[in-house]
């Protein structure tokens, strides 16, 4: 080969690793530019992924609290319907103990002429419990009768009849006819006038444990 040619293809060399640097240098620039817009999308994806992870998070957080708060509520209302239910359970306790006590005859007699008060008619009938009737039923209807005429200005004739329902205390006073019947047992009572002493006892009980609270 001749000087000349040797020359020429130097050149030719030259040029061809000037051109392969060039390509080499623009694809570097190429794949920084991938990498960097690459990792720029990932970060971008990572930074709303948090701020998902976050929104979500903040959302179980809510929705926890406010299961709790509604669970701390249903046990307050449970706990507040189990002390007024213990108030009715002590005051049945202590009407069973009357029923012992030496005024409970008096109870039965005013209990017997409210129930008159409110029916018609003279002959009645008197439903004790057994060990009531033994221990008061041979002069009880005179009693009674003599506190009906006394207090209501009515003549009432009253004989005792079969044994009353197993009860704490009190009777049932039974027309004649047996079509008027007043339930005047401790536990019908209390059952009959639960609904409007429910409230004010749990007033007093809730209003009661605020106050002693606030000292």
């Amino acid at each position: 080969m001749s000087k000349q040619e040797d020359i020429l293809a130097g050149e030719i060399l030259a040029d061809a690793d000037k051109r392969a640097g060039r390509a080499l240098q623009r694809a570097e620039r190429e794949a920084k530019k991938i990498l960097a817009d690459a990792r720029k999308e990932a970060e971008q994806a990572l930074a709303k992924a948090l701020n998902e992870a976050g929104r979500l998070v903040e959302r179980m957080r809510h929705v926890a609290r406010a299961r709790v708060e509604q669970d701390v509520q249903a046990l307050h209302r449970q706990a507040q319907a189990d002390a007024v239910l213990a108030v009715r359970a002590l005051a049945l306790d202590r009407l069973r103990a009357l029923a012992g006590a030496d005024e409970y005859r008096q109870v039965l007699v005013n209990l017997a002429v409210l129930a008159i008060g409110a029916m018609t008619g003279e002959d009645f009938e008197l439903l004790l419990r057994e060990e009531d009737e033994a221990r008061f039923g041979t002069d009880l209807p005179a009693l009674i009768a003599a506190e009906v005429r006394a207090r209501l200005s009515r003549e009432a004739r009253l004989s005792l009849g079969p044994a009353a329902k197993d009860s704490c205390g009190g009777l049932i006073v039974r027309g004649a006819a047996g079509r008027q019947v007043a339930d005047q047992t401790f536990e019908a009572r209390i059952e009959r006038l639960w609904e409007e002493l429910r409230e004010p006892v749990a007033a007093m009980l809730f209003d009661a444990d605020r106050a002693h609270q606030a000292t």
